[in-house]
């Protein structure tokens, strides 16, 4: 089971209540995710009140027009250079599409996995070039590939790169580059995926050349490779999900049609659920075991019989992955059954010569789902070496648990929360990974030690029996859902099992019949719940719901979370306000007032990040005293009951400055900054919770930044001593990792979105949170 805790709430003003509308929970969470402004609600909700931002604001992209429009006046070979996920696949095929519908002469190059791995690379470099490519127009990757890119202009050979991975230090020579990492962090283009710049860019150059419809048939693609590459679903990139979705459900590609069809999906009633469950694994499945070249022609093809033959292929590659998946899946509940010892450990480590070393990875996180513990799962063929692959859980950064005993590794790499690695082969590498297993655990048990999980929110209580189709579909104005956007958690308490059955082709999943205490009945979807324990008695249910059409009745689908203890009751005692406040956070001279203040008494300063007066001093710094000034804008109600449990003043004069680094680049750009000065004058050594001090941040952002800037190459971490991390420079920038950024930019906006409230919440509502 794991921790959970209520969201906090946010007084929501009575006119942006009654505009929108909907239950509290939407206006809830919607201000919880930084929409207070009543134009800003609408244009989240409904695509067509919104204003997307215009290709042009991405740097580069005049350039990379004028040299696309130019070469195919000129009739040269243009090679689309793409990438085997969906992300890389959906781009591909929308720039193939748009250069050919000019004209170009379009050639396209997929990596296949097995041979080439990710990005730009050299011999099938050299090999398109031989064979007459005279423009390279990259895109999902290419901003790393400083010696290809090199090579190519050395041969003559243009290359405009597009990409959306994070930049690295140094950027290749090519003729052009656009990456929406180059624009600041708040801009609503920043965090489109591959599909979104591939999109933004046949959108210009259509446009240029008189065409303003064709870009409008790409949508479903980029809809595709949206959700599939779990980009942030904010601003732009919402809203060319939401457009995307209602092209989707027009389907007119065949190879997506027939797709459709054997998954028994109806194309009117697509989401974004569709598309993570049942469209993504297809079309990954052709990139992980298969050539994901093919997948351009499926989605462009007009010929119904390639279609069909098309889809079934990848019909059965999927049967396979899954097929290999629930193998590996019960071998390694097979060897836990047999050694329930494993389980002891805080780190699970399973090893079998016969496991795919393509399909570990998925087993790790479903078992990591089971036993709420990090995974390593090992592929030991005979006589070759042993890959691994690990998932996490919050809290343990795994891929620093694994180089803490690189001694025993051929290779490895990753970022906090999945990592891969290789044992070299010998005689006897099932001792190897014996001793490896010991060493990693305490390594594990040490970080848990010292960094505690955070419990995870839910968004509010809500009884099953008080769900209706209406309320569900106020919830599902919020969708469509994914990260920086999730579905409502919330919990029905005091609920009681009465039966389960096994559910789907394969039986990995439950059909959960549930009571409450006036014993109406409810059935709850339990994905992947095969084998789980079943709650014995009373507890409370953390579910989410959705509507859905069941034989062409609109019905409610209530899918099971997790499971929580019923809460004890008890006696809510509620203490008098215990202290003052006085209010100046409107004064438009704040720095006078404050002096005007400490010349009648004695006032302590809480002041953080940028802009603050000289007495100030951080959360760390306070002490017990009568008076205090809360001077910047503080992160949350978290650290503001913190520090008046530390100083209990009497008394509380609130000023409301804004500290700053909000926004991901100048976050970033600080923490670097922190920790470059650390190196040279503290061995690299830095307490998180004191960065946090120092920037007016929460300490869970600033763990969440230097996971990213560890996972980005910027720095690596050697090892962490109670709240301390020891740190030295990184030693390669690499394409970090795309979930990680997107939980800091979550916490980022969450914070900035506190701060927005605080600064016009009314005392009274404010007293009374400070007191809770």
């Amino acid at each position: 089971m794991n921790r959970w805790k209520l969201a906090q709430e946010i007084e929501i003003p009575s006119h942006i209540q009654n505009a929108i509308g909907r239950h509290p929970l939407v206006t809830q969470t919607l201000a919880r995710r930084g929409y207070f402004d009543l134009e800003d609600i609408r244009g989240f909700l409904d695509p067509d009140a919104y204003h997307p931002s215009s290709p042009y604001d991405l740097p580069g992209m005049d350039d990379v027009v004028e040299s696309l429009d130019k070469a195919i006046r000129q009739k040269k070979i243009i090679c689309v250079w793409g990438d085997f996920d969906v992300d890389g696949q959906t781009s591909t095929t929308v720039l193939v599409s748009a250069l050919s519908k000019l004209g170009g002469k379009v050639v396209f190059h997929i990596p296949v996995r097995k041979e080439e791995s990710h990005g730009v690379n050299l011999p099938n470099l050299k090999r398109i070039i031989d064979s007459g490519a005279e423009l390279i127009l990259t895109c999902d990757t290419g901003i790393s590939a400083v010696e290809e890119i090199a090579y190519a202009r050395q041969r003559g050979v243009d290359i405009l790169v597009t990409d959306h991975h994070d930049l690295p230090e140094h950027l290749p020579s090519a003729n052009a580059i656009i990456n929406p990492k180059m624009l600041p962090s708040d801009h609503p283009l920043a965090n489109l995926p591959g599909v979104g710049v591939a999109y933004q860019v046949a959108d210009a150059l259509l446009q240029k050349n008189g065409d303003d419809e064709t870009q409008q048939s790409f949508l479903d693609l980029v809809a595709l490779g949206i959700v599939a590459d779990l980009a942030l679903l904010t601003k732009d990139t919402r809203f060319l999900l939401q457009k995307g979705l209602q092209i989707l459900r027009q389907n007119q590609r065949f190879g997506l049609q027939v797709m459709l069809e054997i998954a028994e999906l109806d194309p009117g009633l697509l989401s974004e659920e569709h598309i993570a469950f049942e469209i993504a694994p297809r079309l990954n499945a052709v990139g992980r075991l298969g050539n994901a070249n093919d997948i351009v022609e499926f989605f462009t093809t007009d010929d119904r019989g390639k279609a069909r033959l098309m889809a079934y292929q990848l019909e059965v590659l999927n049967e396979k992955r899954k097929l290999d998946t629930k193998h590996v899946f019960q071998a390694a509940l097979a060897q836990i059954k047999t050694d329930p010892d494993l389980l002891k450990s805080s780190v699970l480590v399973l090893s079998h010569p016969s496991w795919p070393a393509g399909i570990i990875g998925i087993v790790a996180s479903r078992l990591v789902e089971r036993y709420q513990k990090p995974t390593l799962l090992i592929s030991t063929p005979f006589g070759d070496m042993g890959r691994g692959s690990a998932r996490s859980i919050p809290g343990v950064n795994i891929t620093a648990a694994i180089a803490a005993h690189k001694d025993m590794l051929g290779s490895y790499g990753g970022h906090p929360m999945a990592a891969g690695f290789s044992i070299p082969a010998d005689e006897d590498i099932e001792t190897t990974i014996t001793k490896f297993r010991k060493a990693i655990s305490k390594t594990v048990s040490k970080m848990e030690d010292d960094t505690p999980a955070e419990p995870r929110v839910f968004d509010g209580y809500l009884p099953l029996n008080n769900l209706s189709d209406e309320l569900v579909d106020d919830f599902e104005c919020l969708a469509p859902f994914g990260a920086g956007n999730p579905a409502l958690t919330l919990v029905s308490q005091n609920m009681e099992i009465i039966n389960h059955t096994p559910l789907g082709k394969t039986q990995e999943h439950l059909l959960v019949s549930v009571k409450d205490e006036q014993q109406n009945a409810f059935r709850i979807v339990w994905w992947q719940g095969a084998g789980w324990d079943i709650p014995e008695g009373i507890f409370n249910l953390v579910y989410r719901a959705r509507p859905i059409n069941a034989s062409g009745k609109k019905d409610i689908q209530i899918e099971w979370v997790d499971a929580q203890p019923p809460e004890k009751t008890t006696v809510q005692l509620h203490p008098k306000i215990r202290f003052e406040i006085v209010d100046y956070r409107g004064d438009i001279n704040p720095v006078r007032k404050l002096h005007e203040l400490q010349n009648q008494e004695s006032i302590q300063i809480w002041g953080e990040g940028d802009e603050n007066p000289p007495q100030s001093s951080h959360r760390f710094a306070l002490y017990p005293g009568d008076a205090l000034a809360i001077w910047s804008l503080p992160p949350g109600w978290d650290e503001i009951r913190a520090v008046i449990d530390l100083v209990k003043p009497k008394k509380i004069y609130l000023f409301a400055v804004d500290p700053g680094l909000e926004h991901f680049t100048e976050f970033t750009k600080r923490l670097i900054a922190f920790i470059k000065y650390s190196i040279a004058h503290y061995q690299g050594v830095i307490d998180p919770k004191l960065i946090a001090a120092k920037t007016a941040h929460k300490e869970v952002s600033v763990r969440a930044a230097i996971d990213w800037l560890i996972t980005a190459g910027y720095f690596t971490l050697h090892t962490q001593e109670g709240s301390s991390l020891y740190l030295s420079p990184g030693t390669k920038k690499l394409e970090s990792d795309q979930i990680i950024k997107n939980r800091l930019d979550f916490l980022l906006q969450e914070t900035a979105a506190f701060r927005k409230m605080y600064k016009n919440i009314d005392i009274e509502t404010l007293q009374k949170y400070m007191s809770d």
